[in-house]
């Protein structure tokens, strides 16, 4: 079982790289302000936010700006000055990126840096709470644009198969060997 789930993760890993490479990502995500900001605004509104994540840290300038959600142009719920940084005011079109949006961790849906910086102590739950809650599901219908285009669908629908066919699999084995630790603890 551990052979197919490192193939699995290996097929998965490569199908991210060329997602990246095919839509021209794996590098530093850029946009820039449509509208000028003050050190106090909680809501950036940009060109495009394709790219980034749900939620990270994106940097203008020398300050940091954590946000929790966004819009296809706009970053909301800013917390301005993150991690020891100054909060400043910025002009239109000044530069917003994303130094950490790399291919990984546009694939696994979450910054698998900062969960890990900024969790301290419990980010080994925290990393495997983001896996399960945005890499599954990923992983499962095999989320990446060049699989959506017209003739790849074929090949992301046969993967999607394999994938439901794995986690079940999977599920039957856990819950198999659970069974087995209750039954032995339940004879002694």
């Amino acid at each position: 079982m551990s052979k197919i789930i490192a193939a699995f993760m290996v097929a998965f890993l490569l199908c991210a790289i060329l997602a990246g490479i095919a839509e021209g990502g794996g590098g530093i995500y850029t946009t820039s302000l449509t509208a000028a900001v003050t050190d106090a605004t909680t809501t950036l509104n940009v060109a495009n936010t394709g790219g980034f994540l749900s939620s990270d840290v994106v940097t203008m300038g020398t300050e940091e700006i954590k946000y929790t959600a966004k819009t296809s142009t706009s970053f909301l719920n800013c917390t301005r000055g993150y991690n020891s940084t100054t909060a400043k005011q910025h002009t239109i079109n000044s530069k917003v990126y994303s130094s950490e949006a790399s291919i990984i961790n546009a694939a696994l849906g979450f910054n698998v840096m900062s969960t890990g910086a900024t969790a301290g102590q419990v980010n080994v739950i925290a990393i495997g709470f983001s896996f399960i809650t945005k890499s599954v599901p990923r992983l499962v219908t095999w989320d990446f644009n060049f699989l959506k285009e017209p003739g790849m669908e074929y090949i992301r629908w046969l993967l999607i198969a394999i994938s439901v066919g794995f986690v079940i699999s999977l599920a039957v084995t856990l819950v198999s060997a659970l069974g087995g630790l209750l039954q032995g603890a339940w004879l002694r």
